[in-house]
């Protein structure tokens, strides 16, 4: 459950990450022809493909396209138009039946990742990353980076608080509530067109027995009532 890398968007999880990472080292990466080559790979190599994956993803259209991974022996791949319309970040494998693995990742979720995506590629960008050492201290930043909650449009913000006689299961409690408020979560999304976005932590009670999860919308209180 941190920054951006925890399954904590949707079903954007480390399937998802692997397909992202192999198409940057298909795309940027010189094929790799022994295991003395892997063995010499070092910290710059490195930040260079940490550096061409956000580039990328930053700027590519998630709202419009799908990325694929195809193999480099592949022609082409069969993309049919049902699997291009499931989700908001269609990310697609090269086995069939090509399967897409953040089917379920909505449009606000897919917002708030590409908004990472920037602010890493924003950070790379201005601090310095001339010696290796400046370049493995960079790589330590992006990793301790978090999800900021809530960003500057969020405007209303409903805080669900949960509690329990035992809290070895506040935890368990906690993962049935999210499940079910997936469900309402979509519906804001898909019939009232709002934004929402999630506190991917749980702020915990001194007493150990309650917990509180936060929910962000970007409009005021007053007409986020109208959607009742």
């Amino acid at each position: 459950n941190f920054g951006i890398y925890g399954q904590v968007y949707g079903y954007l999880g480390g399937y998802s990450w692997a397909i992202l990472c192999a198409h940057i080292c298909h795309s940027f990466l010189t094929p790799i022809k022994s295991l003395y080559t892997i063995e010499q790979f070092s910290v710059d190599q490195l930040f260079s493909l940490v550096q061409s994956f956000f580039s990328t993803y930053s700027k590519f259209n998630w709202s419009t396209e799908a990325l694929t991974l195809v193999p480099r022996l592949s022609k082409s791949m069969n993309n049919s138009s049902s699997i291009l319309q499931r989700g908001s970040m269609r990310i697609l494998s090269p086995t069939p039946p090509h399967n897409n693995s953040a089917r379920a990742t909505m449009a606000s979720n897919r917002d708030l990742i590409v908004q990472s995506f920037q602010r890493i590629e924003n950070l790379l960008e201005t601090i310095n990353t001339i010696s290796s050492e400046d370049k493995f201290n960079a790589l330590k930043r992006i990793l301790e980076l978090k999800v900021n909650f809530p960003i500057e449009k969020i405007q209303t913000i409903i805080e669900c608080t949960l509690s329990t006689d035992n809290p070895n299961e506040l935890d368990e409690w906690i993962g049935w509530m999210k499940s079910r408020l997936a469900y309402f979560i979509n519906d804001c999304e898909t019939k009232c067109n709002l934004f929402v976005q999630r506190n991917n932590s749980i702020e915990y009670q001194s007493s150990k027995n309650e917990g509180v999860y936060s929910i962000g919308f970007e409009i005021d209180e007053e007409r986020l009532k109208t959607h009742r």
